[in-house]
């Protein structure tokens, strides 16, 4: 907002702004901010589990799966991709080695070696 001063200058300053609720909905505008809140928190516990989830065998896949994540990836039915408003969401891409399951039935030998796979 533009403000001028004593000496006759005028300058652009940002102005904020206090509100306080001193009425009879106060309570009930805080409940129902507190649980505007817990349901947001609850979606983006549901997001971070939903990701954990998925495995991808090579890293392209994992960051094509990035890019549809952070809203610059192709959209769901010819609609824009909607990325988080709110909330700065941070992805990394990781290894995983993980033990494969054996097939044969029994105790193996002790001269077979483990299988991994890299995920």
């Amino acid at each position: 907002m533009p403000v001028e001063y004593t000496d006759g200058r005028l300058d652009v300053a940002d102005i904020r702004f206090l509100a306080v609720h001193s009425s009879q909905l106060a309570h009930q505008a805080a409940v129902t901010y507190a649980a505007a809140q817990a349901k947001e928190a609850a979606q983006v516990a549901e997001h971070i589990a939903r990701v954990e989830a998925r495995w991808f065998a090579c890293a392209s896949a994992s960051a094509a799966a990035i890019a549809e994540y952070e809203g610059r990836g192709q959209g769901r039915r010819g609609r824009k991709p909607r990325p988080w408003r709110y909330h700065a969401l941070h992805y990394q891409v990781e290894a995983v080695t993980q033990r494969q399951k054996r097939m044969q039935r029994g105790r193996p030998p002790k001269t077979e070696q483990p299988q991994d796979s890299i995920r």
